[in-house]
């Protein structure tokens, strides 16, 4: 999905920020998701999640242009997010 297409979904300006990006993402998500009754909703949810996968790199970096073509890892996840499981020591042999 190009970058207009994409804002235009989830009516964002090409100045959005990652967090404006982001609180679009959700509240378009809500407002289309399928078990809210929406008839068309798995279809647009669809579309709501690619347009965010298409910006969520561009609107972190403040790029305009083909935001896909950024990594993905230069997207990081909000604070409120929960952290990695720390890997166990290995077991040491009596």
């Amino acid at each position: 999905m190009d970058e207009q297409k994409a804002r235009t979904v989830l009516n964002v300006g090409p100045r959005a920020t990652r967090e404006e990006v982001r609180a679009a993402y959700r509240k378009v998500a809500l407002e289309c998701h399928p078990d809210g009754g929406s008839p068309d909703g798995g279809r647009r949810l669809e579309d709501v999640g690619e347009a965010y996968e298409a910006l969520k790199g561009g609107a972190a970096a403040g790029m305009s242009g083909d935001a896909g073509s950024l990594p993905s890892a230069s997207f990081r996840p909000a604070e409120d997010a929960p952290p990695a499981a720390a890997a166990a020591p290995p077991a040491e042999d009596a």
